[in-house]
């Protein structure tokens, strides 16, 4: 069985837009809707939260339509933890429901009970983990240009997006030259491969037996070709091989040329 991966999973829930909203509205009993992640199945995602920053805990439910009509929901707990030199910054996490570690992102998979779980407990892979160095390094790129609104031709150069900070434009730059470099550098590894699996296809090619039209072409007798032989029959006077059929083989020859026009 192959293994799921995260990209193929019906649901991913984020939990940071989630707890920005339940900020937003201030403190107390939070409720809204939180934008589906691309590609994914789901219609729409509602949450109800009562988060307390100053003791850091709180509960989140979380409701989502699929688009195959299913109802999930889940009522998980959630804290938050201080960032290292950030006294003032608190970042929030939830228990995964089904192994209780602390995870921001929570996935429904449909290939095991319970549907709710984080990527260790469900045991999702990511795509990018089943390429080749090149292949993966060009994915980096362009996931990057689609992050920067740019997702046209993978080598065209970028322009920086209005209202971008120089510093961070030239940060995303430097990301994505790293990774074209990557790329190229296993050129010769490629083409070395492309070779290898060429040659392959030329033995295999030669080691195939002839076409039937090719055997016939070849062959000193169309009849003796196409004709199966049966244990102790003998066809027109010898069997395919012999000196009966060789001499049959020239009968007929000589009766083709005989009746051929001039």
């Amino acid at each position: 069985m192959t293994q799921p991966t995260v990209e193929s999973v019906p649901l991913v829930v984020s939990i940071t837009p989630i707890v920005h909203e339940a900020r937003r509205q201030g403190p107390g009993r939070a409720s809204g809707y939180v934008e589906a992640h691309a590609g994914h199945g789901a219609l729409w995602i509602a949450f109800e939260a009562v988060l307390d920053a100053e003791e850091g805990d709180g509960v989140i439910r979380i409701d989502a339509r699929l688009r195959s009509g299913v109802l999930v929901s889940a009522l998980v707990e959630a804290f938050a933890e201080r960032v290292a030199g950030r006294a003032d910054r608190l970042r929030w996490k939830v228990g995964c429901p089904g192994c209780g570690h602390a995870v921001r992102h929570l996935y429904v998979a449909s290939h095991v009970e319970p549907a709710w779980g984080c990527r260790r407990c469900l045991h999702l892979a990511y795509e990018s983990t089943r390429l080749r160095a090149p292949e993966r390094a060009l994915l980096m790129v362009r996931r990057r240009r689609a992050q920067l609104g740019q997702p046209g031709p993978t080598f065209a150069p970028l322009t920086r997006p209005h209202r971008m900070r120089t510093e961070t434009f030239e940060r995303h730059g430097e990301f994505v030259l790293r990774h074209l470099d990557r790329y190229l550098a296993a050129a010769p590894e490629r083409a070395a491969r492309i070779a290898r699996l060429a040659a392959k296809v030329a033995k295999l090619h030669r080691a195939m037996p002839l076409p039937i039209d090719e055997a016939v072409r070849k062959s000193d007798g169309i009849g003796e070709v196409l004709r199966p032989v049966t244990p102790g029959h003998q066809p027109h006077g010898g069997v395919i091989g012999s000196a009966g059929g060789e001499q049959h083989s020239a009968s007929c020859r000589a009766s083709a040329v005989r009746s051929s026009p001039r």
